[in-house]
């Protein structure tokens, strides 16, 4: 492979995550609250009771945004002009034609129609999906994040809770649904239910590797099937947490004016907790860590940075000062990474590959700055 395959790959990678991270809302005015937090992650609020906060009036409701994922079709013989649009144009989709055989292979699967749909945008795929393997969360979080029809979206991701209680993303998706229609009581009631559940789950890297088994099955070499597989895969649903995020705040603003500050306390912990969950959980990628560290920073700003929060012990003060730092290491490690000139060969991209599936983006592009003996951010 020319070694300056690897600039479309990073580049664009690099310019979606920029576009993002400037996207995210980092000019609220802080509202102190006199009330210190409760400690996040080791005692969730779950003693707080949705029935315990009263429901204020006219709560707003935003449009939920949809999240279209454009794709192109790779050449029969892949070639460096198709590495070099495989992230101009989005991930390469292939044909159900060529993944008939590994759709036979892996006996239906959900785990393989799922796939196949993924790769083909075939709709029927995630129907049979749906109809055939009604009870994995896999299939109902997949059916939530790509059905039109609100109430077919609400039901998936009620099945999508219901089928793996220890996730909390489908109870945080169905909030977000439920505040940005108005229907506070029940967007509390399922944010109290997120609360009680250990952690965030969105399978991207299960179904990474799953990806690039399909992408070799249709022709793609084992590097370019690698490439598309960790690059590609669709993140819209961080774009719902955040759009959660502002729901939360907006809330909390309308207890304040009600001058009901116990429950802009409550929805300010779920916050913290929502955007800590999120960094927990990160998928892997800087993208991810990013959006919860922007949740996070927005909720403690509007607390007394005095406060002691119980879990650390750190003041908010000291944490916001932690997260600038670590979000600072984090733009600095995947900005200024202009490989046009740079000899990256085929091995050394298979290596950071692998690295960022098993330790993250981050970590795997500090590796790769090293191995191109590139500045230290």
């Amino acid at each position: 492979m020319n070694p300056r395959l690897l600039f479309p790959l990073m580049i664009v990678a690099t310019a979606l995550l920029l576009f993002w991270a400037g996207c995210l809302w980092e000019n609220g005015n802080p509202t102190p609250t006199l009330l210190s937090p409760k400690n996040l992650p080791q005692r969730p609020i779950s003693s707080h009771s949705a029935t315990t906060l009263p429901t204020p009036k006219a709560a707003p409701s935003p449009t939920v945004a949809t999240t279209q994922d454009s794709a192109s079709t790779p050449p029969a013989n892949p070639s460096d002009s198709w590495l070099a649009n495989l992230f101009k144009d989005g991930a390469p989709k292939v044909t159900v034609a060529q993944l008939k055989g590994y759709l036979r292979e892996n006996g239906r699967s959900a785990e393989s129609l799922l796939t196949a749909f993924r790769l083909t945008g075939e709709t029927s795929l995630l129907r049979e999906a749906a109809q055939n393997f009604p009870n994995d969360p896999r299939v109902q979080f997949e059916l939530a994040m790509k059905s039109t029809e609100p109430k077919e979206r609400v039901a998936a991701l009620k099945a999508f809770a219901a089928a793996e209680p220890s996730n909390a993303l489908g109870s945080y998706l169905a909030a977000n649904l439920a505040l940005a229609s108005g229907d506070t009581t029940e967007g509390l009631k399922l944010l109290t239910e997120a609360s009680e559940r250990t952690g965030i789950n969105d399978y991207r890297l299960a179904n990474a590797q799953a990806d690039e088994e399909a992408y070799v099955a249709a022709g793609l070499s084992p590097l370019q099937a690698k490439a598309a597989a960790m690059m590609g895969a669709s993140l819209s649903h961080l774009s719902e947490l955040r759009d959660l995020s502002s729901e939360m705040s907006s809330l909390r603003e309308r207890y304040l004016q009600g001058g009901d500050a116990n429950s802009a306390q409550i929805v300010t912990d779920m916050d913290i907790a929502l955007g800590r969950q999120i960094q927990d959980h990160a998928g892997n990628t800087a993208f991810a860590e990013l959006v919860g560290q922007s949740i996070e920073r927005q909720a403690l700003k509007q607390l007394d940075p005095a406060t002691v929060l119980n879990d650390t012990g750190l003041t908010v003060s000291q944490r916001l000062d932690q997260l600038a730092t670590r979000k600072d290491l984090v733009a600095k490690t995947i900005q200024g990474f202009d490989l046009t000139t740079a000899a990256v060969n085929p091995q050394l991209l298979g290596q950071y590959l692998d690295r960022q599936k098993a330790l993250g983006e981050v970590a795997a592009r500090q590796w790769l700055r090293s191995q191109l003996e590139l500045p230290k951010p």
